[in-house]
């Protein structure tokens, strides 16, 4: 990559006058040295620059690509799985999400697609919901559309491999499938298309790379982390309805157009509306609509990014136009779908929200503050902290003022994790592992990718800079800048060996970064390639069937949230209770639910399943006869709240053998269906 020579002056350098936007020039006698030039971040590319990145984005999308669909395959043995066994694959959270684009093409119009979200009375029975507004359901609006669409196209031009079907031959005294592949079967085309969106996270991570250092070969090595550490980085190929998988790769194109708008700020113009930025703005306004309407925690992620654009604002890092062609989209973004979205509690009181409110707020005192040096520089450390503190503080006056406890159950968690609180809600999410502290064994497997010293390497010298840029001026930053800039690894080996070429420097630093990550991260990757393993559950099968063919339409079930998606999913009947948990009133409801699995007396859970009007009660052996880790049984979970039931045998138990007053109508290894 051709970069611009530094080149020593002696005679005098330019810089910009930041109240006119005008050069002047200084003279001197000294050698000075300007640490930005040689970093690269002013370095312009030539075409071959470009299509060199081109290159390299296309073949780290192939291979971002095959990781998926390899991965997912061979955990899954997916493509030889039947309609309802990819169906009851799709557990929890990823059946309910799933159930809405199968409502959405299943529909005979979009509009009624539409409506069977908006006029919802199957995930709650017998309560209509808005499920639009409640679970973030525009990615299956979106590729329900797509769907839609490739089936017209298919009508009017032949499509070879629409559809393929072929019988499976599933062994263990189970009866033979057929199996159909190919982008017309609906549960296809919605898993390729979360996979295709995700393969765009590996270029992406080397775009926004690229654009900070200004150095293809940086951008390898960023992409290079992220796929020897896929496992770390990403579940979409285990989860592929779940909210993160629609959004993630955005988030990521929204840093990527953060960036580009901070990195290119004089490039951009000093106009706030310049034509160069509109795009840009366009961009984030877009990526920010979509991520927040995609995914009800983005908003901890997009908070993140606005105090840390903030941060640099506040610190004098960025002009207060760059600020703003951030900040507006981002408040437009998030206005324009809390008016849509209005009905959403947890957006009134999202941290997003009080984050903006924020920015705004430093935005006024930023044009206040005083022009000596002592106060200004007081103020610009002060400043990003009290973003954060301010932000924590309207959360808390909004929530109080508004009595909204949709996002209680998170603040729990985070209590109990640092204290001894806890509650039923918080004793379901604490005794899973995905909530429990990451493990020295993340920390060992960051280091031997090489992926965590070069994270501390590069934050060390950040820290550095910002201090230099803060506290000092005149010779003496440029000579600590000096310093710092020295302490990078391409200059230590250049000071060592004077007389090689910096180009080449950088190229063998880059080498070794690469072989080092290499040694560990390739092998990892291809074992975990390598694995097989099918799905196979005839238990939940067997049960679905009998559902389906012993049930009527109408009939409510009530259980756990995990297999209560599985049934409105695969046979279409309400249910009572359902895994998504960001709501006061459906958390409640689980835990009327969950009264079967604890000490209560059965005529108690009886008089609980009337009151919900629940037809079918679901019992499973999981919940209720397997053998859990100490405290983390429901029967356990509901003796902090009534330790008078504490030493009575689980009621679930008992009920296996005499039900009274329910009534078995159907059981088998893993569950026991009971009639009210």
């Amino acid at each position: 990559m051709k970069r611009r020579k530094h080149k020593e002056q002696t005679n005098g350098w330019n810089v910009e006058d930041s109240a006119h936007g005008r050069l002047k020039t200084r003279k001197t006698n000294a050698v000075m040295t300007d640490p930005y030039a040689e970093l690269g971040l002013e370095g312009k590319w030539t075409l071959k620059d470009y299509f060199l990145a081109a290159l390299i984005v296309l073949i780290l999308h192939q291979i971002n690509r095959h990781v998926l669909y390899t991965l997912f395959e061979n955990a899954k043995h997916f493509s030889h799985l039947s309609q309802l066994e990819r169906e009851m694959m799709y557990r929890t959270e990823m059946g309910l999400y799933y159930s809405y684009f199968k409502s959405m093409i299943e529909a005979p119009t979009v509009a009624e697609g539409i409506r069977s979200m908006t006029h919802d009375n199957l995930t709650e029975y017998p309560t209509t919901i808005n499920a639009l507004q409640r679970f973030n359901l525009l990615p299956e609006i979106l590729v329900g559309l797509l769907y839609k669409v490739y089936l017209g196209w298919c009508d009017v031009v032949s499509c070879p491999f629409n559809q393929i079907c072929f019988r499976v031959n599933r062994g263990q005294a189970l009866p033979p499938v057929t199996s159909c592949e190919g982008l017309g079967v609906p549960i296809y085309f919605y898993t390729h298309s979360a996979f295709e969106l995700n393969a765009l996270l590996a270029p992406l991570t080397f775009m926004i790379a690229a654009v900070v250092t200004g150095s293809v070969g940086a951008g390898v090595v960023a992409a290079l982390a992220f796929l020897y550490n896929f496992g770390e980085a990403t579940r979409v190929m285990w989860t592929p309805p779940l909210r993160e998988t629609w959004t993630f790769p955005i988030i990521h194109l929204h840093l990527f157009l953060v960036t580009c708008m901070l990195k290119f700020e004089r490039q951009l113009g000093s106009l706030t509306w310049s034509k160069g930025s509109l795009l840009c703005q366009l961009g984030i306004f877009i990526t920010t609509f979509y991520s927040v309407a995609s995914w009800q925690f983005c908003h901890f992620n997009l908070s993140v990014f606005i105090i840390a654009v903030s941060a640099l604002f506040a610190l004098q890092l960025i002009s207060q136009t760059t600020f703003l062609r951030f900040l507006i989209p981002t408040t437009l973004g998030f206005g324009s779908l809390l008016s849509l979205m209005h009905e959403n509690k947890m957006m009134l009181t999202s941290t997003m929200l009080m984050t903006i409110a924020s920015s705004w707020i430093l935005l006024a005192f930023q044009r206040q503050q005083s022009q000596k040096v002592l106060e200004s520089l007081l103020y610009r450390m002060v400043a990003p902290f009290c973003v954060l503190v301010n932000s924590v503080i309207l959360k808390s006056m909004v929530t109080n003022l508004l009595n909204i406890s949709d996002e209680m159950h998170i603040l729990n968690i985070l209590k109990s994790k640092f204290t001894d609180f806890r509650d039923f809600h918080t004793l379901l999410y604490l005794c899973a592992k995905e909530f429990d502290f990451i493990g020295v064994g993340y920390f060992e497997l960051m280091t031997a990718s090489a992926v965590l010293p070069m994270a501390l390497i590069a934050s060390l010298l950040i820290v550095i800079q910002l201090f230099v840029s803060m506290f000092c001026a005149g010779e003496k930053r440029q000579q600590l800048f000096g310093v710092s800039f020295q302490l990078k690894p391409v200059n230590m080996c250049k000071a060592v060996v004077p007389k090689v070429p910096l180009g080449y420097v950088r190229l063998s630093m880059l080498g070794v970064a690469v072989l080092t990550m290499s040694c560990n991260g390739y092998p990892n990757l291809n074992k975990a390639m390598s694995r097989q393993g099918e799905y196979n559950d005839p238990e939940l099968e067997q049960l679905l069937n009998w559902i389906m063919d012993n049930t009527g339409k109408e009939d409510s079930f009530a259980g756990s949230m995990s297999t209560m998606a599985t049934i409105r999913l695969t046979t279409g009947r309400p249910i009572v209770n359902h895994p998504h948990y960001e709501d006061s009133l459906a958390r409640e409801r689980n835990k009327q639910v969950y009264r079967a699995f604890a000490r209560f007396a059965p005529e108690d859970i009886h008089a609980t399943m009337h009151a919900l009007q629940a037809k079918y009660l679901l019992l499973e052996v999981g919940w209720c006869w397997a053998k859990r880790p100490v405290g983390c049984s429901i029967a356990e979970a509901f003796d902090y709240e009534y330790p008078h039931l504490k030493g009575r045998q689980a009621t679930c138990i008992a009920m296996r053998t005499n039900p009274h007053p329910f009534r078995t109508v159907f059981q088998n290894s893993a569950f026991v269906l009971l009639k009210t």
